[in-house]
């Protein structure tokens, strides 16, 4: 796992709200299936953004999009942006 969300919660892809971004944090899934989609540049670390959602969900990495099965998405995990910001307690103080 990347090592800016070892520490963080990750979910589901596939329960984002529509317009929603964060960071994946996790491809979990065959060899096969998690193989192909870092093919693609789904890997820990990258920044997606949810598109539409469905029976298929549609997310942008980049400027490259991709259409997944609902399940498939399931197999992504996800940290949202406001849980990869430090809480204010860990900020040192001015």
């Amino acid at each position: 796992m990347h090592a800016a969300i070892q520490n963080v919660q990750a979910s589901p892809l596939s329960h984002y709200p529509v317009g929603s971004q964060g960071t994946v944090a996790e491809v979990a899934g065959t060899g096969r299936f998690s193989a192909r989609l870092r093919e693609f540049g789904l890997l820990p670390g990258v920044r997606v953004r949810l598109l539409r959602a469905g029976s298929s969900i549609v997310v942008q990495i980049g400027e490259t999009r991709l259409a997944l099965r609902r399940c498939d998405a399931e197999a992504i995990r996800v940290c949202s942006d406001a849980a990869l910001l430090p809480s204010p307690a860990a900020m040192p103080a001015a």
